[in-house]
């Protein structure tokens, strides 16, 4: 029986921040902006109207992204601890690294194929080759996955 080493668990990713983290930081600027109008005597009606609108839309915003980022978050780590997904074992062909050109990384084992990129936000790996991945055409690897999703990544320990 071969022998696999864990690269990727979801159980030990945190929780994406950096996009709720974006939304916040529009709604600092929303609120600096008006400040610095009111207290330099300089706040408008026009600019007040702009500045809640602003400020609104930069929490609806943020709000939509931090719910849905967490949603998926969790309802993938909970089906990985319930054991809720399926494994798939074999080989890496068509391996397709990430790149400056090529927005996705991709490989299929066994007629599956996964598609991941570091610039999409998803609870599973996405650990591209551009960024250090050791995936590679010929690799022996075990997916364990839901959705397209990949919640577990071991690759055949040679030692």
């Amino acid at each position: 029986m071969a022998s696999y080493r864990t690269v990727f668990e979801i159980m030990q990713k945190g929780f994406a921040w950096d996009m709720p983290a974006m939304g916040i930081s529009l709604i600092a600027v929303a609120c600096f902006v008006y400040y610095r109008w009111k207290s330099r005597g300089e706040l408008t009606r026009g600019k007040q109207v702009f500045t809640v609108i602003y400020l609104l839309l930069a929490c609806l915003m943020t709000l939509i992204l931090f719910v849905s980022i967490y949603r998926d978050f969790s309802e993938y780590r909970s089906a990985y601890a319930r054991g809720d997904y399926s494994v798939v074992e074999g080989t890496v062909y068509d391996f397709r690294p990430e790149g400056w050109v090529r927005e996705r990384e991709s490989f299929s084992v066994n007629g599956i194929t996964f598609v991941y990129s570091k610039g999409i936000v998803t609870p599973g790996f996405d650990g591209g080759a551009w960024f250090g991945g050791r995936l590679r055409d010929g690799l022996r690897i075990r997916v364990s996955h839901r959705d397209g999703i990949i919640l577990k990544l071991e690759v055949q320990d040679h030692r």
